[in-house]
């Protein structure tokens, strides 16, 4: 028996590898052009992470003011209580005021994947940022749950020490906040 010899004509073979070329090319071009894209996003995002960034830093620097009035001036109305004191400096009443800082940006970033094509220094600050604005809000949260059911049992003096302690606490986590939104600017500039 003659074996039969198989003869690739050489037409067929420019043809298909003409076709895998123009396969592989188009693939790297859109490759390319995906990376493009993401780069696009993640840069995007973290535009827009900044931006929340210096809003809600404006925000925590007017409001630590007022928190570190409103501390001083409970001190003052627990040394009268005590009798430490006979008058207030100030005029008027303790009066909590909170602001809600934003996440939306964080938030936005990670639903559309953005995060994923940040660089993994970048990422690791912005979600410590985030974990840390999350604790400020819960804290603000929880007191404000105390405040309408626990509080209304208190005297006015253990009142007082809550606040003070409340607002004492909120004063060390906003100044752990700026110190990170400052590190995060200065990165940016």
């Amino acid at each position: 028996m003659k074996k039969k010899s198989s003869n690739i004509n050489s037409k067929y073979l420019k043809e298909f590898f003409s076709v895998l070329f123009g396969v592989m090319f188009a693939l790297f071009i859109d490759t390319l052009w995906s990376d493009h894209e993401h780069q696009e996003l993640a840069e995007k995002a973290k535009r827009d992470i900044l931006f929340e960034v210096q809003d809600n830093r404006n925000q925590i620097d007017s409001i630590i003011i007022e928190h570190k009035n409103t501390k001083e001036l409970i001190d003052q109305y627990l040394e009268v209580l005590d009798k430490k004191r006979d008058t207030i400096d100030a005029e008027g009443e303790v009066t909590l005021k909170f602001e809600l800082i934003e996440d939306t940006a964080w938030e936005t970033a990670k639903i559309s994947g953005a995060v994923t094509y940040m660089k993994l220094e970048e990422l690791s600050k912005f979600n410590s940022l985030h974990k840390l604005q999350t604790i400020y809000m819960n804290n603000m949260e929880k007191f404000m749950e105390h405040s309408f059911t626990g509080m209304q049992l208190l005297s006015e003096k253990e009142k007082l020490i809550q606040m003070g302690y409340f607002i004492q606490s909120s004063i060390t986590t906003e100044k752990q906040l700026i110190k990170k939104y400052e590190e995060l600017l200065d990165e940016k500039k």
